[in-house]
């Protein structure tokens, strides 16, 4: 995963919507939704749940820590 890809895998499990992303990150809403197809489709997984247990499972995020690794 890109940098980029990691910020927003972080957000994306803590229940931001894409346009919340969008403005944190201060890029496009277009952009941040190419970012979540891809993240999807490298982590293979569906959903916000499959993304969370993704990223735990390769130590991208914590349970209960705000930063991302």
């Amino acid at each position: 995963m890109s940098p980029r890809e990691l910020e927003v895998i972080g957000l994306l499990v803590r229940g931001r919507s894409e346009r919340e992303i969008a403005a944190t990150l201060v890029i496009g809403a277009s952009t941040v939704h190419t970012h979540v197809m891809h993240i999807y489709e490298k982590a293979g997984v569906g959903t916000r749940a499959g993304l969370a247990m993704f990223a735990m499972e390769h130590d991208l995020i914590r349970p209960g820590h705000h930063e991302i690794n």
